[in-house]
């Protein structure tokens, strides 16, 4: 039997196989920065967060989707999406139980994006951004707020996360969307 790790480095993610006290690297793929993992629930797709400042000229960070080959654990490029301007330092994302969307706790940028994804592993452009605010007893590293870990709770309507900046645990509520109204005025 043997396991695949995953490793990230400043420029590149390093897959390694384990197997009968052995470790040998299988692959090596480029990779800004990448700082967190996670595989979906049926393992065969990884979502990587980009720890960086600036993406295609502009200050904000990114996340990545990979295919993983069965059995082998090598990852194949599905694509990278950019988050919201101004979420630079991401830190931490959580996939939800269906596997619909990821939820990306931005540190720099003191809020929590939202990401669709797509059947086939894409993700999809920023779909919400929830703001974060306050401030811990710290000033010098906590004057604004630094989400740094995001969770889902299993059944998907709540996502669990912490913000190191504000000293707490934040917890958001999904809620259905609010049907489409029209206002209709009536002409005499």
């Amino acid at each position: 039997m043997h396991t695949i790790q995953y490793e990230g480095r400043d420029d590149c993610i390093e897959v390694f196989r384990h197997e009968r006290g052995h470790r040998w690297r299988i692959q090596r793929v480029a990779s800004a920065n990448p700082s967190f993992f996670a595989l979906d629930s049926f393992r065969n797709r990884l979502f990587v967060v980009n720890d960086i400042d600036e993406y295609e000229g502009l200050p904000m960070g990114s996340v990545e989707s990979y295919a993983v080959a069965p059995s082998a654990g090598r990852l194949q490029l599905i694509g990278r999406q950019p988050l919201s301007l101004s979420a630079i330092g991401p830190k931490h994302l959580a996939i939800a139980p269906d596997g619909r969307h990821i939820v990306v706790a931005i540190y720099g940028g003191g809020a929590y994006n939202v990401l669709p994804v797509q059947l086939d592993g894409k993700i999809g452009n920023v779909a919400q951004v929830l703001k974060e605010i306050g401030n811990g007893p710290y000033p010098k590293i906590q004057a604004t707020a630094h989400p740094y870990s995001v969770a889902f709770h299993p059944s998907g309507k709540i996502v669990i996360a912490t913000d190191f900046g504000a000293e707490r645990i934040v917890l958001f509520r999904k809620r259905p969307p609010k049907p489409h109204t029209t206002n209709r005025s009536s002409a005499g």
